[in-house]
């Protein structure tokens, strides 16, 4: 599911880079506009997309002559990869009996929007200590194209039983914001997701990739039971400490399951548990996305799955 290179292959816009025999994967990081055009993207984000970043950003794009054979190719690719996906959801939710993470997917705020697909990471960072009202004005814009506020508003409704929580979030570009950028930038939209969750009795979890632990003073009033965030970077043992009302996922690092011992595995499990999970308010699991097999051993997930089947304290 985290492999639509078929698809993104088709135009010749595929930013990721694949040693198939290191098993490692790394992402380009593509500009497709420069900071002179935040006004035409301000203007209009369809029109913008159309005519500037897909051309930029797909080799193919502008052949007239191949355009409707590479649409129609990529409308089946398109096609093929969710339908693949919705299969590999199906398989676990009705023969595994494993629930959906949640109800929703909103995989970013409009800033990561920017990071993603616009500027780049480091193209964004500039920006925003050089055309910082621009790009405050281009995360609207980018909410208000993406009908963004209707997604947070479907929150409310009731989260169905075979899912956990009401909707999971993914953040990598609060990584190169400040307190003032986060608190403009991303804020506004995450308190509304959390909001809509409290009033539908559901809950939110982050995924957040790099540390987001510096804005706790953003979180440390939330009520006990309405967000859990799984740290990518940060330590999670200062996270129970500075958010006491924050659920925390995550703890076992890939360094562990992947090159330590058993044994070593059980011990870090069994402090995390103890220490972290003492009072409730913590899910055992990775920090980091994980999809080759030097990431874990088998031996080494399934003996902290056992513990945590049978832990007690």
């Amino acid at each position: 599911m985290r492999n639509p290179f078929r698809f993104t292959d088709v135009f010749e816009g595929n930013p990721y880079f694949f040693d198939e025999s290191g098993e490692k994967l790394n992402l380009v990081d593509y500009q497709t506009m420069e900071d002179t055009e935040y006004p035409e993207l301000i203007e209009n984000v369809e029109k913008f997309i159309w005519t500037k970043s897909l051309p930029r950003k797909c080799k193919l794009f502008n052949d007239d002559l191949k355009a409707f054979e590479l649409f129609d190719k990529a409308a089946k690719e398109l096609i093929t990869y969710q339908e693949f996906c919705n299969g590999m959801i199906e398989y676990f939710v009705n023969e595994l009996k494993v629930p959906k993470p949640s109800k929703f997917w909103l995989l970013s705020t409009p800033f990561c929007g920017i990071t993603d697909f616009f500027r780049g990471l480091k193209g964004a960072s500039l920006d925003l200590r050089r055309h910082y009202s621009e790009a405050k004005e281009a995360v609207k814009a980018l909410a208000e194209h993406d009908g963004l506020d209707a997604a947070i508003e479907s929150i409310k409704e009731p989260v169905p039983d075979n899912c956990i929580f009401g909707v999971s979030h993914v953040e990598l570009a609060h990584s190169i914001c400040n307190n003032k950028q986060w608190a403009e930038l991303y804020w506004p939209y995450f308190e509304k997701m959390l909001k809509n969750c409290q009033e539908s009795n559901s809950q939110m979890h982050l995924f957040s990739e790099a540390e987001v632990l510096r804005f706790a003073d953003f979180f440390q009033d939330l009520p006990k039971g309405l967000l859990m965030i799984q740290p990518e970077a940060d330590d999670v043992f200062e996270m129970r400490k500075r958010l006491p009302n924050v659920a925390i996922c995550g703890g076992m690092k890939p360094e562990y399951l992947g090159k330590k011992s058993k044994e070593e595995c059980l011990d870090y499990a069994r402090k995390l548990i103890s220490e972290i999970g003492a009072d409730g308010g913590f899910v055992v699991g990775q920090t980091k996305m994980m999809s080759y097999r030097t990431d874990a051993k088998s031996e080494n997930i399934i003996a902290v799955q056992e513990l945590c089947k049978n832990y007690r304290g």
